[in-house]
């Protein structure tokens, strides 16, 4: 098993802006309000998809420089991943400017050592899961910062390692304020934030097979399909052809596009369970890090950014500008 997945498979267990000013505020605001910078602003909050990075374990002096430039990387990274990638002029970026005390975080959940703004920790010295304790603090900066719908909390260290956070006093859309932790200063540890996205954003579900644990994730009891839109349970479609497939399988919207029926739409293992669940795609971020999402998780996405700027939905639009042919 890959690192990327026994990573994910670990996840599950722990857990308007202008271009003039660099200052935002809404709601009650803190005694110690952060400054916040703009990266990238391209529109009013109520039309765009507001994301705000948030740093512990960078010192007061790093600020400007050191943590910028990680703002910077990552923002670029980000903005360079698909569906967002098609986004990126409707797509908000700015840091918050938190100092810490000290540089780094707490190598394990039950030490209380390195003094940052956000109190950060890995889950224990081994392992991979990385996030904050301080939700108050983040909370606070959240609020003064004003319109967020994405909070990427960046830890200042190179030990590999995320968590799927949210932060659950701030309400988006209904739900709790997504909030990926990762490691800034590993360059993989990014593909956590953005897989947990996935998961917090766009209310999709874990694909791979971790059968140790897939105890902690109850299947439906009363007959009813899991709700999440990438995975389905067997007895909910008919695969004896494709045209049952197409009338019967949750993502059957997908099988009925140009090229759909030159491709595979079954593909059994996810929801942490090796039989009984199928996905509908070989590959995807879902699965595995440093893969795309696939075509059904990637339009899920899609359909969040869009929530996210105020518009309605235009399936046609969308599938003209990212048809299947897109995915090898």
């Amino acid at each position: 098993m890959s690192r990327a997945i026994v990573m994910a498979a670990l996840l599950g267990a722990w857990i308007l802006a202008s271009h003039v000013t660099a200052l935002h505020s809404a709601g009650p605001a803190s005694d110690d309000k952060v400054p916040v910078r703009d990266w990238q602003v391209v529109g009013p909050p109520e039309k765009s998809v507001d994301v705000l990075f948030v740093g512990d374990g960078y010192l007061a002096g790093d600020l400007k420089s050191k943590y910028w430039t990680d703002v910077d990387r990552c923002a670029k990274r980000f903005l360079d991943v698909m569906p967002f990638a098609l986004f990126r002029k409707r797509i908000n970026v700015r840091g918050a400017l938190l100092a810490s005390k000290e540089r780094g975080c707490d190598s394990a959940r039950d030490q209380d050592v390195v003094d940052t703004a956000l109190d950060s920790s890995f889950d224990t010295k081994s392992g991979r899961l990385l996030a904050f304790r301080n939700d108050a603090r983040l909370a606070e900066v959240v609020r003064d910062a004003g319109a967020t719908d994405v909070v990427f909390v960046m830890v200042d260290t190179e030990r590999f390692g995320g968590g799927g956070t949210v932060l659950s006093s701030i309400q988006v859309r209904g739900r709790d304020l997504p909030a990926p932790t990762y490691a800034a200063q590993d360059t993989t540890s990014f593909l956590i934030a953005v897989h947990e996205l996935g998961h917090s954003f766009a209310d999709l579900a874990d694909e791979y097979v971790n059968e140790q644990d897939s105890h902690r994730y109850k299947l439906p009891t009363n007959g009813e399909d899991l709700s999440d839109a990438n995975v389905t349970l067997s007895g909910h479609f008919d695969a004896a052809t494709f045209a049952k497939l197409q009338t019967t399988v949750k993502w059957r919207h997908s099988l009925s596009l140009p090229g759909a029926k030159e491709r595979e739409w079954l593909h059994e293992g996810g929801y942490y369970r090796a039989k009984g669940v199928w996905r509908p795609w070989k590959t995807c971020m879902m699965l595995e890090h440093g893969k795309p999402f696939c075509p059904v998780c990637d339009e899920e996405v899609a359909r969040s950014i869009v929530a996210c700027c105020g518009e309605e939905w235009d399936d046609a639009a969308w599938h003209k500008r990212r048809p299947l042919s897109e995915w090898r």
